[in-house]
């Protein structure tokens, strides 16, 4: 909650989508990431750490939710 709060606060944002493109001039838009970005996103994270970029999408981040919240013995009902 910390991280988020401080992101809300820099940001500036009170309302509407948390997460949010930034333009070069570091300025935060006011519209949401579209899917396409936060796959580009995942993809240069991966890179950077390492990995195969090219086997990683947006879904990685749900399908590795899934698979930590059953591993630690989440019922299936938080899981939605």
């Amino acid at each position: 909650m910390r991280a988020l709060r401080a992101w809300l606060d820099a940001a500036g944002i009170d309302a509407g989508p948390i997460f949010r493109p930034i333009d070069k001039a570091g300025t935060v838009k006011p519209k949401r990431l579209t899917c396409r970005s936060v796959a580009n996103l995942v993809k240069a994270y991966a890179e950077r750490a390492g990995f195969d970029a090219s086997i990683y999408s947006a879904h990685s981040l749900r399908s590795g939710f899934l698979t930590s919240a059953a591993g630690n013995g989440a019922s299936i009902f938080k899981w939605m």
